[in-house]
């Protein structure tokens, strides 16, 4: 969180829902968040916040299609993250 403080105002953003611990889904898939970073960080909160990865982990997997190395580091999380029903 720390490190999302710093960034850009979307990132700052971001990093103060998770500090209030009030996710907001929705401004939450409507930042724009440099590409390469927004899948890492949607799936990030899909983890710590399980109730939000039906809506998040689809967008985060729709995002990581750049052969960059967090996309790859990202792949297996994605692919073994099952959204819940």
């Amino acid at each position: 969180m720390k490190d999302l403080q710093q960034g850009s105002r979307h990132t700052r953003r971001l990093g103060q829902m998770l500090a209030d611990g009030k996710i907001d889904v929705n401004l939450l898939y409507r930042l724009p968040i440099d590409v390469t970073e927004k899948p890492v960080l949607l799936a990030v909160v899909a983890q710590r916040y399980p109730e939000t990865a039906n809506k998040l982990l689809p967008l985060a997997k729709k995002l990581n299609f750049t052969p960059h190395q967090n996309m790859l580091c990202l792949n297996k999380v994605l692919r073994e993250a099952k959204p819940r029903r």
